[in-house]
């Protein structure tokens, strides 16, 4: 009888581990510090084409603001997933792309 109250407490102290690592987990699988990664992503212009700027992520991208063409500018951003992408932003009327900016004619 002792043995087997000993088996039981065994696997209980077992079941208990596994269960506290998946529960103390935020990806459910006892890895690492168990805190996840910090992403960060930063846009020195906030997505501004009258301003020349550049994004810079976690995984240590950089992207430059560019011209597309004379009329729109090729804006680097962070995505929602913390990437540095590029979109088009078109120039406001009476500005030129230069040098990654929209600039006043």
């Amino acid at each position: 009888m002792e043995k087997s109250n000993l088996n039981l407490v065994v696997t209980l102290v077992a079941v208990f581990i596994v269960v506290y690592s998946f529960v103390s987990s935020p990806t459910g699988f006892a890895t690492g510090t168990g805190e996840p990664a910090t992403a960060f992503c930063t846009d020195s212009d906030g997505e501004n084409n009258l301003v020349r700027g550049s994004c810079l992520d976690n995984s240590g991208e950089k992207k430059v603001d560019k011209c597309a063409d004379e009329n729109t500018a090729y804006e680097s951003y962070c995505s929602p997933s913390n990437q540095c992408s590029y979109k088009f932003k078109n120039c406001p009327f009476g500005y030129q792309c230069a040098g990654g900016a929209c600039l006043k004619l």
